[in-house]
């Protein structure tokens, strides 16, 4: 699933963490997600605000 996020541009590698000491040591990928795609990901689930009165009237 990593592979799929990466090969579509949604996630991107942008550093290592060492967890751990000695020959226990792991290194281990970060990612994160480029800013173009999350402005795109907030504009599709953000809700309107006629939207969003109709679920909080329905949670009540």
């Amino acid at each position: 699933m990593r592979r799929n996020l990466l090969d579509a541009g949604l996630i991107e590698q942008c550093g290592e963490r060492l967890i751990g000491t000695g020959p226990f040591a792991v290194c281990v990928p970060q990612y994160q997600m480029p800013i173009p795609v999350h402005f795109l990901w907030c504009s599709a689930v953000a809700a309107t605000d006629e939207e969003m009165a109709e679920f909080e009237a329905a949670a009540r």
